[in-house]
């Protein structure tokens, strides 16, 4: 079966959720997840979806692993969000995503740190949640228009007997 048939069936992916309380929890509720601390793979796929909060878009990336897993990093932290998209990765890249833990600055909000490192390849690049759209807003519509040849001294006339119908 291929991947798009298999994509279509759904299921193709399971969450990242490298918080192991919060992976018992999913697990505990019936769901697979993958808890693994560092991912390894291919750049599969790459989709937005509404946020956990319904008031804005995230990005989904799918990491197909050496052993044929497919895993959904949801870039939902504003840490793993800024790693992924410094990191640019493209299509068939190889990438690593970690999870760092909970970080603790003095006088400062505690947060999830993430890495996130390509190992370049070939394919296209892939468009954020919330970029603009460099080749929309530089595109503009193509109109065509028929214009008829001017009917000049010069025989630019159209000769209609030449027309087949």
């Amino acid at each position: 079966m291929s991947t798009l048939e298999q994509r279509m069936q759904g299921g193709s992916s399971i969450p990242w959720i490298p918080q192991l309380d919060k992976a018992a929890k999913f697990r505990a509720e019936g769901k697979d997840c993958n808890s693994d601390e560092l991912l390894i793979g291919k750049v599969v796929d790459h989709f937005t979806r509404d946020n956990f909060n319904g008031d804005g878009k995230i990005d989904v990336v799918v990491l197909e692993l050496d052993n044929g897993e497919r895993v959904a990093v949801h870039c939902s932290a504003t840490v793993l969000a800024g790693q992924m998209r410094d990191a640019s990765p493209s299509f068939m890249d190889r990438i690593g995503v970690k999870y760092l833990g909970v970080v603790s600055r003095q006088g400062q909000a505690d947060y999830h740190g993430f890495l996130v490192n390509t190992d370049r390849s070939k394919g296209g690049r892939i468009h954020w949640a919330g970029e603009p759209d460099p080749v929309a807003d530089y595109v503009e519509p193509v109109r065509h228009e028929y214009q008829a040849p001017a009917d000049t001294a010069g025989g630019n006339a159209v000769d209609e007997s030449d027309i087949p119908f």
